[in-house]
């Protein structure tokens, strides 16, 4: 049965049952997205502060060259968090300054209905913002990745590779550690 034809009690019945479920869901996909925008940035920040101190523990910590970059992936992490957060504070606070306008605006008959409605639902879709939500918030997670097997990998360099460029003769020293032809990183005891 459309809408339009149920009698008004049951209609004021759907109407309202179908509000609620609509900020239900809007409510859970907020906490869901704060709760993963604060894991995301607790571990960077955690992983930051441990290649940091490991750093601090040593002058010749301080030299290698895989923990500085383990904290750079660290840092843009925590910088893609942040630019996630802006970009949702900025979608949150236009839905309500626009919904809010337009309200006024039915409520001084100047929109109707349909109008007020396919103004909200024009502001919630927006694939540019969407896709740059996704992206900040995934390329956080990958920095981490990153941040983490960099830094594992760092652990164990030789002492002869340090903070200057590497050359191609070093490579090899650089990435033995990591990949021990069909050894695995961490041998059993």
């Amino acid at each position: 049965m459309k809408f339009s034809e149920m009698p008004d009690d049951y209609r004021k019945f759907t109407h309202d049952f179908c509000q609620a479920r609509s900020t239900q869901l809007i409510a859970l996909t907020k906490e869901a997205t704060d709760a993963v925008i604060k894991q995301v940035f607790l571990v960077n920040a955690g992983g930051a502060v441990a290649v940091l101190s490991f750093m601090g523990a040593s002058p010749e910590a301080r030299e290698l060259l895989l923990a500085k970059w383990a904290l750079v992936f660290f840092g843009v992490g925590i910088t893609l968090v942040i630019v996630l957060s802006i970009i949702r504070y900025h979608f949150f606070a236009g839905l309500a300054l626009g919904y809010n306008a337009d309200l006024r605006r039915f409520f001084d008959d100047e929109i109707d209905e349909d109008e007020l409605l396919s103004n909200d639902s024009n502001r919630v879709d927006n694939k540019t913002r969407d896709r740059l939500m996704h992206g900040a918030g995934y390329l956080a997670v990958l920095a981490f990745v990153a941040g983490a097997i960099v830094g594992a990998c760092s652990l164990f360099v030789p002492s002869k590779v340090r903070a200057t460029a590497p050359t191609v003769s070093q490579a090899p020293l650089l990435l033995e550690p990591c990949i021990r032809r069909g050894q695995p990183l961490f041998p059993p005891s």
